[in-house]
Formats: structure tokens, C-alpha cells, sequence
């Protein structure tokens, strides 16, 4: 542990003000800020002198495509003027974009909680049919039946459209697959409710 960087990381989180708290690791001390903010400090590379501070995103995801939000500053200014200089220069814009990050979030659970009803109508609906993950933000609904043969349909996000695959079918049920796909052509997607 760099005790020197922690220390002053946890200076510096008494001078940004209310409900910051320093949390030092081997490496890298993280600040937490009142609003969901995470800044990560450490000894910048290659300058001795310096540390870098990092705002981070919640996860990879929920970050990305955005930019990144850092500035380097000298340790012999003090916490006092290191905190001045981000409050002043790293904050606003990292603020800015945590929130869109944050509506981010909001909207894959949204996402995730319609797909997720609309997977256990679908359950509801085929006998014997079981439900699983994927992937993230993705699920899976398995049958088999001697009757009408096997198959899956996998959801991703908002659960709005799907990929079938299906194998042993028996003619009647292709038919009225197909007869489906017509009435879909010239009739409003179905609703998440209005399956079964």
C-alpha cells in the first residue's frame, strides 16, 4: 500500500466536503462521494511526484461510450488545493455523465423486468416449457414435446423481439407458424400480456 497517497486520499476526502470517505486498497484508495461517486487515486506513472484521479462508472457497461474523466496533480499542493482542483475540474463533467450512467442502469432493469415477464407468459403459455439465463439482459425459453417437437425462443432487452429456433415440427404446427408470420404482416406487434 502507497501510505503516503492513502493518506493524503483520505485529506483530501475530508476537504471535498459532507459524505466523502476514503477506502485504500493495495494500490489505488477510492474516494466515495455522497451522490454514488467513485474516484480512484494513485501515483501517476512514471511521475513520482504526481497522483491521478479517476472518476469511475459503476461497471463497464453502464459506462461505456462515455468519456473518461481524470486529471493528475502534483502532491506537493496539498489536499486543500488538490480538492479545489476537483471540485473544479474533474466533478462537473464526471457528474454529468455518472448520471447518464445512472439512467442507464434505470433503463436495462426496466428492460430487464419486462423481458422477464413477457419470458414467464411465454412459460405459461408452452407446456412444459422451462426458462433460463442466457447471457445478460438475455433469456431462454426451452421445450420439447413429442407432439409439436422442440425449440427455444431467446428474448434480449426489453424483450420486443426474439429468436426461435426450432427442429423435429410436425407439418400442421409450420403451418400455423406460417399463417402467424402472415396475420404479423399486416397486424401491431403483440404486447407484452396479450401472448397466451
Amino acid at each position: 500500500m502507497d501510505t503516503d497517497v492513502s493518506t493524503l486520499a483520505g485529506q483530501i476526502a475530508t476537504r471535498l466536503g459532507s459524505g466523502w470517505q476514503a477506502a485504500p486498497g493495495e494500490w489505488v484508495t477510492t474516494l466515495h462521494g455522497p451522490h454514488g461517486e467513485r474516484l480512484s487515486i494513485h501515483r501517476a506513472r512514471y511521475q513520482g511526484s504526481r497522483i491521478s484521479i479517476h472518476g469511475r462508472y459503476p461497471d463497464v457497461e453502464t459506462g461505456q461510450g462515455l468519456p473518461s474523466h481524470q486529471i493528475t496533480a502534483a502532491i506537493s499542493r496539498g489536499p486543500t488545493a488538490i480538492a479545489a482542483d476537483i471540485t473544479r475540474r474533474l466533478l462537473p463533467g464526471y457528474r454529468t455523465d455518472l448520471a447518464k450512467a445512472a439512467e442507464r442502469i434505470a433503463r436495462l432493469a426496466r428492460e430487464d423486468a419486462q423481458r422477464e415477464r413477457l419470458a414467464a407468459e411465454l412459460v405459461a403459455t408452452i407446456p412444459g416449457a422451462t426458462l433460463g439465463p442466457d447471457a445478460q439482459h438475455a433469456t431462454v425459453i426451452s421445450w420439447y414435446s413429442q407432439a409439436a417437437g422442440s425449440g427455444s425462443i431467446r428474448l434480449c432487452g426489453a424483450g420486443t423481439s426474439a429468436q426461435i429456433e426450432l427442429s423435429s415440427v410436425p407439418a400442421a404446427v409450420a403451418a400455423t407458424i406460417a399463417a402467424t408470420i402472415a396475420h404479423a404482416e399486416s397486424a401491431p406487434a403483440p404486447q407484452a400480456g396479450e401472448w397466451a
